[in-house]
């Protein structure tokens, strides 16, 4: 080996990729600029898009204000028509930056979507439906099915818009996100100030009660009944009522504090026993873990849900190295009371936000195990939505074994 000639080929390789990374350096600073203003440019028309009738715009010094978190920029209409607001937000993917123009009297003059890692595409056009509305008039906007992450995300972002532009023009408007009104709304309910509470997982059929929500302390229940929070404290006993749309204290009405009572009656009282089964606890989209009954006869599964990482028949490693755990509970008429994710290693970008609460897994709420089976998976999700189907039915399948019946072939 000619340890000279090796020495010299490194060193000539050295030197031209340092000629290389000279030349790229260069390119680079005469090219970004050149880029960076394409894409100024770009803003600026989508700005003067959204409000047709500007007259010019000025910047916005949005540090001496309180905004919604996804307010990320915003211009003032030089002759005071109102604002331009550029947001990012979350749908279906993350990074989604939209602009919003909204005139001084609330109304948007226009929404378009200047960015987007979103996969239906219904971003594109879905800023059409929001010219001329005001703030009750865009959260009247149908949700567009099969896009209802991308366009919910969408609408949400466009009253923050609203409520941005309220605020830089002088006025006050309630800028909070849909989780902290919840917790003021819970807090109230209970005379509380900066408690915590948990959703219940119910396993009870509960009339009149559409959730129940337990402090994490122990000082007692919210439940939810007819669009009212009411309070129920550890004794028993309600407390107060807090309408769900006006976040006020609403009197008057007993009959939803009985019903809130009983509701919570009865999730405190509700007692778990492990059930022992010997027949398949697996299959290849999910494993039952655990089995448990209540004294009224409703069941309640634990598994481990193998959904991204299945590829046809075939087992595949997990992207997170490990499965979704998933629980559902099952009235002992046969319906499914409720579902959690207590562990979603699904993929952030495409199949984890249809296990969240409010995806999906809703679809299979009071549902028996037929009209389960008519439920289709999500296109863009498919390993993702038909295993966790799947899981659901292979539950209603362990549960008729339970009940003595027999199982589906």
């Amino acid at each position: 080996m000619d340890i000279k000639k090796s020495l010299k080929d490194v060193v000539v390789l050295v030197a031209i990729c340092v000629v290389f990374a000279t030349i790229l350096a260069a390119v680079n600073s005469i090219t970004a600029p050149i880029i960076d203003e394409q894409l100024a440019d770009a803003v600026n028309q989508t700005y003067e898009a959204v409000m047709p009738d500007a007259e010019g715009f000025e910047d916005v010094d949005l540090s001496a204000y309180s905004l919604p978190a996804t307010v990320k920029e915003a211009k003032r209409e030089t002759s005071g028509k109102g604002f331009a607001v550029m947001l990012e937000t979350k749908g279906y993917d993350i990074g989604m930056v939209l602009i919003v123009g909204v005139a001084t009297d609330g109304t948007v003059t226009g929404a378009t979507c200047v960015t987007s890692a979103e996969t239906n595409g219904a971003e594109k056009t879905y800023g059409g439906n929001f010219a001329g509305k005001d703030k009750d008039g865009v959260l009247s906007v149908d949700l567009i099915a099969g896009s209802t992450l991308t366009t919910s995300a969408y609408r949400s972002a466009v009253v923050d818009a609203i409520n941005a532009a309220t605020v830089l023009g002088g006025g006050s408007a309630d800028i909070r996100d849909e989780a902290q009104i919840l917790s003021d709304n819970l807090n109230a309910a209970l005379g509380l100030e900066g408690a915590e509470f948990t959703k219940v997982f119910m396993v009870e059929v509960v009339a009149g009660a559409e959730k129940v929500y337990s402090e994490n302390s122990g000082k007692g229940y919210v439940a939810l009944v007819d669009g009212k929070y009411v309070g129920v404290d550890a004794d028993g006993n309600a407390v107060k009522v807090i309408d769900a749309e006006t976040n006020e204290v609403t009197e008057g009405v007993d009959e939803l504090k009985t019903t809130a009572t009983a509701a919570v009656a009865i999730v405190a009282a509700t007692e778990l026993t492990e059930v022992t089964y010997d027949g398949e606890v697996s299959n290849k989209h999910c494993t039952i873990t655990k089995i448990e009954k209540t004294a009224t006869g409703n069941y309640v599964f634990t598994m481990d849900m193998k959904g991204h990482g299945i590829k046809g028949d075939k087992h595949e490693a997990y992207p997170s190295g490990k499965p979704s755990v998933i629980k559902l509970s099952i009235s002992a008429e046969g319906k499914v009371i409720d579902t959690i994710t207590l562990e979603n290693n699904e993929s952030a970008k495409w199949g984890g936000p249809y296990l969240e609460e409010g995806g999906f897994v809703s679809n299979f709420l009071g549902k028996t195990e037929a009209e389960a089976g008519d439920i289709d998976f999500v296109a863009e999700s498919t390993n993702t939505t038909n295993s966790y189907k799947q899981s659901v039915l292979y539950a209603f399948e362990v549960f008729t074994a339970l009940e003595g019946g027999a199982t589906n072939e």
